[in-house]
């Protein structure tokens, strides 16, 4: 239920803050989304948790009609918790999929990583799984944040 509310509100968020080409990504049948995290080595429960929470509620969006009866659909690479491989696959998710966000990255270095890549390519990033500072000051406009800081 957490996962389908956070979900809900990144969506919403994404719709409400239009920072994003709504070409790019989105066609009339589908809304393709981007997920770099770790899917291999000793970090790699935490990435799995996070993809497997986002296609339990992905499915059950599409199952009620998608957003605007556009399917979600998820694309995923492993980045190994290594930052440098994260920028890589970040970048091929934006040039090669064409995503029209990101989403679901896992931990701090490799959410830093990308940090310079969201800004100069204005793609959002959504429900970074870390709580640290670098990713909230300054105010960088496609970081959306869901989870709390670990300041707070």
């Amino acid at each position: 239920m957490l996962l389908k509310t956070v979900a809900t509100a990144a969506i919403s968020a994404l719709a409400i803050a239009g920072i994003a080409q709504a070409e790019t990504g989105v066609t009339d049948t589908e809304i393709r989304i981007g997920m770099v995290n770790v899917q291999t080595g000793p970090a790699s429960g935490l990435g799995k948790g996070m993809r497997a929470g986002a296609e339990a509620v992905f499915k059950s969006v599409n199952a009620n009609g998608g957003v605007h009866g556009r399917k979600l659909t998820l694309l995923v690479a492993d980045d190994g918790y290594e930052p440098e491989k994260t920028v890589d696959e970040t970048l091929k998710m934006i040039d090669d999929s064409k995503v029209f966000s990101l989403f679901g990255f896992v931990g701090t270095p490799t959410g830093n990583a990308v940090i310079p890549i969201v800004k100069e390519m204005k793609v959002p990033l959504v429900g970074l799984f870390t709580g640290a500072m670098t990713l909230r000051r300054p105010v960088t406009r496609e970081i959306i944040n869901i989870r709390a800081s670990y300041d707070d």
